[in-house]
């Protein structure tokens, strides 16, 4: 993370590769708001956001070099000219941006897209990132090739999904453990999820209802049928 006010946040006149970061409050004076790039970048895995340029290129300008994304969040950047990217860009897949301006046109990319980004905060870790919040497009939309890198910015293990998340911040799910008391022909049965942790209640069992295939582990709200028992809902 790049926090600045001056020319730009990262100036490369050299080669480079970024992966797992994140660049964002910057701004510049002229182009290049979060990066100024005159030769070859690489971004992997890395967030590009709420970086602002007075001219053109708020998220990534390009001079006269050339930056390859991948698996990359470029959004919600700002400029006089092309909020999140200008110059050349090389999509090699699975990346994000905000306005359309970052030309991906490459596998799994995710053009003119909302990231569902939250605001740049301590989610654990060293430094401080932008969350993925809970429907973002992001999550698990990574590449098939993802790890590496093995994790994120702040050393969450990837993935946590069916694949890595794009970006630089891996959504952990969250995980609610529920002991089901569950009573044979009660019809309905319910039981609150609203609440995190672990819920302890009591399992009963029965000549007609075997409690020990009941006892599991969800990640959401739950509606099962219960042979000859009726229902157990979840709200």
């Amino acid at each position: 993370m790049c926090p600045g006010h001056q020319r730009s946040a990262v100036a490369f006149t050299f080669a480079a590769t970024l992966t797992d970061s994140t660049v964002s409050d910057n701004e510049a004076v002229d182009s290049g708001g979060g990066i100024s790039n005159s030769r070859e970048l690489t971004l992997t895995n890395s967030t590009v956001s709420g970086n602002t340029a007075d001219d053109y290129g708020g998220g990534i300008g390009n001079n006269v070099g050339t930056a390859s994304l991948k698996n990359t969040i470029v959004a919600n950047n700002t400029a006089a000219i092309d909020n999140d990217c200008t110059g050349m860009i090389n999509s090699n897949g699975y990346n994000l941006d905000s306005d359309g301006t970052c030309n991906l046109t490459g596998p799994g990319d995710l053009p003119n897209t909302n990231p569902n980004l939250g605001p740049l905060a301590d989610n654990g870790g060293s430094t401080q990132n932008h969350a993925l919040l809970a429907g973002s497009p992001a999550i698990d939309a990574g590449s098939p090739d993802c790890p590496p890198p093995a994790t994120d910015q702040r050393g969450v293990v990837r993935p946590q999904g069916v694949a890595c998340d794009i970006g630089a911040f891996e959504l952990k799910p969250l995980v609610v453990e529920v002991d089901m008391d569950v009573k044979p022909r009660s019809d309905p049965n319910s039981i609150n999820l609203s609440n995190t942790g672990v819920i302890p209640v009591a399992i009963l069992g029965s000549y007609t209802f075997d409690h020990s295939r009941w006892l599991r582990r969800i990640m959401g709200p739950i509606r099962d049928v219960f042979p000859d028992d009726g229902y157990l809902y979840s709200s």
